[in-house]
């Protein structure tokens, strides 16, 4: 469930019948910089109505932790927590703003440590567990969203699922499966573990998970609900093989697939970069292989002619940027490029892992094939500028 379909629940049960009691904050200090603070200015609730923490107040009362109002007084409010069994008093809590340049507190807010819990997005709803739930499943794009959610559910007769599509349970890329695959360093009892140096782990992964999440960690903070359908229709458009693009985008001579898949290779050390090897070896030696990379650069071409397509001089916004990342995403982590790889080799994580390092060389290659032109002609237009700019004296001739 999105933020904005859990405020719109919230609204909702509040028309529930009952006696309402509405908390005021109080603001202190530089008010502007208060729209960064996510804690409500009027803060409404009732006896009955369910909450959860919004701070760490102890060991035991921490952030998340769900419970439900049992009294109000003008200056109190008593929450009892089931997964604690027991009832707590709290009171107003003070919220700051922290300006690192100053390195002082700027601004504060002063209300009470809690918010309704009607709903929950599925972040905030990890390590509940709860007899009833109510699933949405609008917008839920991320990778294994869906079974957190169920999950916080004890019993299947307890389960509720609305707006399910089956094209939005997806399987995690190669990259997970083979981090989760390496090999586990127990901590000592004296924590000097997480001083050691990894560089299997650190130097192989970083890059490439840093580029597997930044762009899309917060799809289902930014998308609005006037996306969903653009978006599972995208889904349906590259999981349906007889689709085919209408406009064909020819590969560069001057981009060596050959060359790409030696730059990916590993040094085979570990079993897993052994079999990742062995599958580029096979991919090197197959016809295949020219297949789906002219698959992969039609597909990502077609995005970026659709998504950066401007008039001249304007500026590129970063929706557009993420709006291209997305769809990106979404071929990458596709069904159809999954059965594309199946010819590779019989690894299933190793063969998922190559193909998913090679789109991303791909990508990387039409994102530079669009970035390169226009630094020629910024080039090109700093020089004009300055040979007009002092067309006849000695300075403009350097």
């Amino acid at each position: 469930m999105s933020k904005k379909s859990v405020e719109f629940k919230k609204s909702y049960d509040f028309l529930l019948p009952g006696d309402m009691r509405v908390f005021e904050a109080e603001d202190d200090g530089d008010l502007g910089k208060l729209a960064s603070v996510t804690v409500p200015k009027q803060l409404a609730v009732k006896e009955g109505c369910p909450v959860i923490l919004t701070v760490n107040l102890s060991d035991e009362l921490v952030n998340g932790l769900a419970g439900e109002v049992r009294a109000i007084s003008h200056d109190t409010v008593d929450v009892y927590f089931e997964s604690l069994k027991r009832r707590v008093t709290l009171k107003p809590f003070s919220f700051t703003v922290y300006d690192a340049n100053k390195k002082i507190d700027v601004a504060c807010r002063t209300q009470y440590p809690i918010r309704l819990a009607f709903a929950l997005t599925v972040h905030k709803a990890q390590g509940l567990t709860v007899d009833r739930v109510s699933i949405d499943c609008i917008q839920m794009y991320q990778f294994g969203q869906i079974a957190v959610a169920i999950s916080r559910c004890t019993r299947k007769k307890g389960l509720h699922i609305t707006n399910f599509n089956k094209r939005l349970l997806r399987n995690p890329p190669g990259n997970i499966l083979e981090f989760y695959g390496k090999e586990q360093y127990l901590p000592k009892v004296d924590w000097s573990c997480c001083k050691k140096h990894v560089p299997e782990v650190i130097e192989t992964c970083s890059q490439e998970y840093e580029e597997l999440f930044t762009p899309f960690e917060d799809i289902t903070e930014t998308l609005s609900d006037d996306d969903t359908e653009a978006m599972i229709s995208l889904v349906d458009l590259m999981e349906d093989e007889s689709e085919e693009t209408t406009v064909e985008y020819n590969l560069p001579e001057t981009i060596s697939v050959s060359a790409i898949l030696e730059n990916i290779k590993s040094i085979g050390e570990t079993e897993q970069q052994i079999q990742e090897n062995q599958v580029i070896t096979v991919m090197k030696n197959s016809e295949n292989t020219q297949k789906l990379v002219k698959y992969l650069w039609n597909s990502f071409y077609s995005l970026k002619e659709k998504n950066f397509k401007k008039k001249e001089g304007s500026v590129t916004e970063n929706k557009t940027v993420s709006d291209f990342y997305k769809a990106v995403h979404v071929i990458m982590s596709g069904d159809k490029l999954e059965k594309l790889s199946t010819v590779f080799g019989s690894d299933p994580v190793a063969r998922q892992n190559v193909v998913f390092k090679l789109a991303s060389a791909i990508r990387n290659c039409v994102l530079e094939s669009t970035a390169a032109p226009l630094r020629e002609k910024a080039v090109e237009t700093a020089q004009t500028e300055r040979g007009q700019e002092f067309p006849e004296s000695d300075g403009g001739r350097g």
